[in-house]
């Protein structure tokens, strides 16, 4: 029988909690993700036990913004912290 329970190191700053949302393609979402929302990328915060999609533009509830439009994963800041920076966005 096989032993599954291998631990592995984890950076506690880099976890992040699901969202309960999926995206179009159907990945699921979490905190500190990066998003592309009807053409423009935002970061999922979660700022007083809600979600939010966010960026300079705009904030919005990440359950209002899954049904007002479309949304899709990019990644998160994590794995590419300068998904969110300016020089990115250019």
């Amino acid at each position: 029988m096989t032993n599954r329970n291998h631990p592995h190191e984890v950076n506690p700053e880099t976890v992040g909690q699901f969202t309960g949302v999926y995206d179009d393609d159907i990945d699921a979402i979490f905190e500190d993700d990066a998003v592309m929302r009807d053409g423009e990328k935002c970061l999922v915060t979660f700022i007083d036990g809600c979600f939010f999609c966010k960026n300079d533009n705009y904030m919005v509830e990440l359950y209002t913004a899954k049904d007002t439009g479309d949304l899709n994963l990019i990644g998160n800041i994590h794995d590419n912290p300068k998904l969110m920076t300016q020089e990115d966005a250019q």
